[in-house]
């Protein structure tokens, strides 16, 4: 121990044992960080926090959120409890992992039975928390307890939400925009987001197993299509915020933003398949 602060390695062998934190915090003046999170998954934010906390406190306890909690705040849990459990107490910079009753969507419980047996607790904030409109916040004012919202820096920011979405939807990079795949039910339906640039066109094209239907969900769409499969009679028409279109299998279809603000456009495709190559493409006729 130096200075108050644990040893790297002493922290990293000692094991989170709850004997020598008994100890320690009643023969010493140790201060004791908490923090709290699904951390599903963990991520590079998640370790600056726990590697700031450590060299700022002299013991880090990790308040880990139930499968059931993450089932409220996202749909289901990327992995489970006690994977996400083992992880942590694999990162040196954590002394102790703890659950908790998180059924009320705070932290409170967590504090409370850290409180209950020890003094000098700080409770560390991530950015997920803000506004001091959170309940641990009003809790901590109750029991004395300091908070400290300066651990990791602003990369804290960077959601394990936002990194599964990036890691979920299947983006495609175009001269005219982009493409997203918001969900692929099977090999006969698929939904898609297409994000149509100032003044820029898609080709004109057609398709041979999939009709679409094309729900305008931001901007202004004009779309050129054909009611014969030779693309011989072309029609023209504009649809707007919340409108639709569909567009029918083997008939020629652009789309087109004609307009200074960027153009979205929800795109639902069904037919025998939907795939990427099932596409044909021409000029326009004049």
């Amino acid at each position: 121990m130096a200075d108050g602060v644990l040893d790297d390695n002493f922290r990293h062998h000692s094991g989170g044992c709850s004997w020598f934190l008994l100890w320690l915090d009643y023969s010493t003046d140790m201060e004791i960080i908490v923090l709290s999170g699904g951390f599903d998954p963990v991520h590079d934010g998640h370790i600056a926090m726990f590697e700031a906390a450590a060299r700022k406190y002299d013991y880090v306890i990790v308040g880990l959120n139930s499968d059931e909690w993450l089932t409220r705040k996202k749909g289901k849990s990327f992995m489970p409890y006690s994977v996400r459990e083992k992880i942590l107490k694999s990162i040196k910079w954590i002394d102790e992992v703890w659950d908790f009753d998180d059924s009320d969507d705070s932290a409170c419980a967590l504090l409370e039975s850290v409180v209950f047996s020890h003094a000098n607790i700080t409770f560390g904030n991530g950015g997920d928390r803000s506004n001091d409109n959170y309940p641990e916040f009003s809790f901590c004012n109750e029991q004395g307890i300091a908070i400290d919202d300066t651990l990791g820096g602003s990369s804290k920011l960077n959601s394990s939400s936002d990194f599964l979405n990036q890691w979920r939807i299947e983006t495609c990079d175009r001269d005219w925009g982009e493409w997203k795949v918001l969900n692929n039910y099977n090999s006969t339906t698929k939904v898609k987001e297409l994000i149509v640039y100032p003044g820029k066109s898609l080709s004109w094209q057609k398709h041979q197993y999939r009709s679409e239907v094309w729900f305008v969900r931001e901007g202004t769409a004009t779309i050129y299509f054909s009611t014969d499969s030779a693309g011989n009679d072309v029609i023209k028409t504009t649809k707007g915020k919340h409108q639709t279109h569909t567009l029918f299998r083997d008939r020629w279809h652009q789309l087109v933003n004609e307009t200074d603000k960027e153009l979205s456009i929800i795109e639902i495709q069904y037919g025998t398949k939907c795939l990427e190559s099932d596409i044909v493409r021409s000029p326009r006729p004049s």
